[in-house]
């Protein structure tokens, strides 16, 4: 890749995001144990209260998706084996 600077942003990326899921897991699930339905409908009812705040953090991460893609393809500095 482009570097250990993109291996880091994407581990800390994605890291943050499994903490914030199992964040989430756990306010969902404060009150004890649900049935799955009852889960998934907890969990769309956040969808349609938060939608705005999902929307700005896939905006984000599309962003630092391209970013990463780019860092990725720019050209790497010649190494003299001979040296």
């Amino acid at each position: 890749m482009g570097g250990s600077t993109v291996l880091k942003e994407m581990l800390l990326t994605f890291g943050g995001a499994f903490l914030m899921a199992m964040g989430w897991t756990a306010i969902i699930m404060r009150d004890g144990l649900k049935e799955p339905a009852e889960f998934i409908e907890v969990m769309q009812n956040h969808l349609q209260q938060y939608a705005g705040y999902f929307i700005l953090f896939d905006i984000l991460i599309f962003g630092l998706l391209i970013r990463w893609i780019h860092l990725a393809r720019k050209p790497k500095a010649l190494i003299n084996v001979w040296e």
